[in-house]
């Protein structure tokens, strides 16, 4: 048994102006009473903690609702990706011994569209893609390693809600797939140094490709010649040939490239 001496009472420093606080032993109890000083702090501490808890609730309500927000904007999204296929013309007119249908690997959202260029005799490996958001395409060709950045044509070029539109009438019958054929010749004007230029979507494509800027050339390529040849290996003197559909069937060449 403790006797009462063996307890001290707690004093806290005068020069916080804080009353003496004491624990004074209650030996019939067995317990100790706190003065109204240890008392106060001791609802301080309290009131911080729920602070404390207050703050951590805000910040998971924050976080809950800029879940909901981030997860209804991407499901509002339209996003496709699937297959379409249209009669080749190469093939209906003789000038092809390739498949009869042109068929892509497509993917659709709201600000582009990605293509994969057809297997086809003549054709390329890569793909085309279209930004809506900046207004340009480019043809991303994987088997040389560059990409062709030029203004989008939306002249021609569906959007991509009314290319979705197309491809889904088209799988139920609704639309005549002969669809119209569009030529066009371009050159090579410039080489593309700030990749920053040509947006994100184009971009993440070409980040480790030699890309470069388009504009339209003659309506027949002129094969140059006693200039320069283009300084790498994999600028080749012949001119470049892509067949696609993206609303329409594009048939589209880029002349020989030169040296920049």
């Amino acid at each position: 048994m403790k006797n009462e001496a063996d307890f001290m009472e707690v004093e806290l420093p005068m020069d916080l102006e804080t009353p003496i606080v004491t624990k004074d032993y209650d030996a019939g109890a067995g317990k100790a009473a706190l003065s109204p000083a240890v008392m106060a702090v001791t609802v301080v501490r309290k009131n911080r903690c729920y602070c404390t808890l207050l703050l951590l609730i805000a910040l998971l309500l924050l976080s809950l609702l800029g879940g909901v927000y981030l997860y209804r904007h991407m499901i509002n999204r339209h996003r496709y990706r699937g297959f379409c296929g249209v009669p080749n013309p190469e093939y209906r007119s003789g000038n092809m011994g390739g498949p009869e249908y042109l068929t892509e690997a497509v993917e659709i959202d709201d600000d582009y569209e990605k293509i994969e260029l057809p297997k086809v005799e003549g054709n390329r490996f890569g793909h085309v893609l279209h930004d809506f958001y900046l207004n340009l395409s480019a043809i991303i060709d994987v088997e040389s390693h560059r990409c062709f950045v030029m203004a989008l044509n939306r002249s021609v070029v569906q959007p991509p809600r009314s290319l979705l539109e197309y491809i889904i009438r088209s799988m139920n019958g609704d639309y005549d797939l002969n669809a119209v054929t569009v030529e066009e010749n371009y050159e090579v004007e410039k080489e593309v140094t700030d990749m920053s230029s040509v947006g994100y979507f184009i971009e993440r494509e070409c980040y480790s490709y030699d890309t470069y800027v388009l504009k339209k050339s003659p309506t027949h390529i002129v094969e140059k010649r006693g200039i320069k040849k283009a300084k790498n290996a994999n600028d080749i003197e012949k001119s470049l040939s892509f067949l696609y559909f993206d609303g329409v069937i594009h048939k589209l060449k880029i002349a020989p490239m030169m040296a920049l």
